[in-house]
């Protein structure tokens, strides 16, 4: 612009002619003005058409901030719907939780009163349990004081089928009765309770053993626990005549067991065995008659209870002592003992009131009983099978660990007939499994 302003005009051609004559002459001052003016006007078109296009480049701008705006309101109206939204259902959930917390709060209340009075039946049950023991021994007491004349083969039977129980409820209450609480027992441990079942549990290692009763693996704690007691009563007590007699020399008035079955088993095999059988039964029913001077109490009892401690101990520190159950202060461990020494010690009571009769008693263990058999009276399958009386799935399996072995009767009471036998007590088996075969 200033370039063009300060031009200056050259010397040239006549442009124009002037208004007095038609001659030539140098251009007026007025045309000089009208260029300049033009060319401002130009000028300012120029900046007039560029503040438009700006005007317009504002405008458009403006248009996107607007339409920008607006989105950025309806985001905003959105998120606040939203947010109204999330504060109800925030409102919801608060309500909820304060209803299922109440719910719960009823609930444990429930379940706190719930565990009280299954403390309150226990502790009645266990009652109720100690005062059925008391009985059951008065009455078996007060029997066998009463009662001198033999006992019949139906009282026996039932006798022995409620020592059964009794071993199997021991069993039950005080040893581990699932394989998988074994955590502190080892296989070496496993192995010599095994070995100490000679003839109640066949003589194979651990794992073998599982193997063979598949079907009843988590049981096999429970099962070994009563065949290690039915072995420590049935060998010890019920398989020898004289076993209230002492087993150490420290009695010196009085003849060990040793000597005392030494003699009548020399008298069964040399001489007369019905009268070998007739001079034990009246050797044990005097006996029976006999007080020990210095405690005044009878014979029998003080030496039974010599044995019956000397099996309890025998039981709870022997190998058995791995699957006992983890118990809570010694009231529960005397209790346990206490509940040991009354099943060993009616055992004694009955082993010795038979002993006392005629007949000739025998318990049978693996050596006789190989394989199982459902048909006969000689045994039954242990009740975890869950064996029906007719069904014969089981018959020719072998049989793995025995709970109570096979008890027979020799003879009558007329002390006759000793090459026949009658059966007291069935033998109860745990059977392998087919599918372990």
């Amino acid at each position: 612009m200033n370039s063009e302003q300060n031009t200056t005009p050259q010397a040239g051609p006549l442009v124009g002619i002037t208004s007095s004559g038609g001659h030539g002459s140098p251009p007026s001052r007025s045309s000089g003005a009208g260029f300049r003016s033009h060319r401002e006007r130009e000028y300012l078109s120029a900046r007039l058409r560029r503040a438009n296009r700006c005007i317009d480049h504002l405008m458009a701008r403006e248009r996107e901030y607007h339409r920008e705006f607006e989105s950025l309101e309806q985001s905003l109206e959105d998120a606040e719907h939203d947010n109204s939204s999330l504060k109800t259902r925030l409102r919801q959930v608060t309500e909820d939780n304060g209803a299922k917390t109440g719910y719960l709060r009823i609930a444990e209340k429930k379940l706190a009163t719930s565990q009280h009075q299954l403390q309150e039946t226990r502790r009645d049950n266990a009652r109720l349990q100690a005062e059925v023991r008391v009985a059951q021994d008065a009455v078996l007491r007060a029997t066998e004081k009463k009662e001198a004349h033999p006992m019949e083969d139906r009282e026996v039977r039932d006798k022995f089928v409620v020592l059964e129980e009794r071993l199997r409820r021991w069993a039950r209450n005080y040893t581990v009765d699932d394989i998988g609480k074994l955590h502190s027992a080892s296989t070496n441990e496993m192995n010599r309770i095994i070995s100490q079942l000679d003839g109640y549990c066949i003589q194979e290692d651990w794992s073998k053993l599982q193997s063979r009763l598949s079907s009843l693996k988590k049981k096999i704690p429970f099962m070994l626990s009563q065949a290690v007691l039915a072995q420590s009563i049935f060998k010890d007590i019920f398989g020898c005549a004289f076993f209230v007699f002492p087993t150490s020399p420290a009695y010196c008035n009085t003849p060990s067991l040793g000597q005392m079955d030494g003699l009548y088993q020399t008298l069964r095999k040399c001489a007369d065995e019905p009268a070998s059988h007739a001079w034990r039964s009246q050797m044990l029913s005097m006996l029976s008659k006999c007080e020990n001077k210095s405690s005044g109490q009878p014979f029998i009892e003080d030496a039974l209870h010599e044995v019956v401690t000397r099996l309890v101990n025998k039981v709870l520190d022997g190998p058995l002592h791995v699957l006992l159950k983890p118990l809570a202060g010694e009231a529960q461990i005397t209790k346990r003992t206490e509940d040991l020494r009354g099943l060993i010690h009616g055992a004694g009571q009955f082993s010795f009131r038979l002993w006392s009769q005629r007949t000739f008693m025998t318990c049978a263990g693996l050596d006789e009983l190989e394989r199982f058999s459902s048909g006969g009276a000689f045994m039954s399958a242990h009740r975890l099978h869950r064996l029906e009386e007719d069904d014969d799935k089981l018959d020719g399996s072998s049989i793995v660990i025995l709970t109570h072995p096979l008890v027979l009767a020799w003879e009558d009471e007329n002390a006759e007939n000793y090459d026949q036998h009658k059966v007291w007590g069935k033998a109860i088996a745990c059977v392998e499994d087919h599918a372990s075969n």
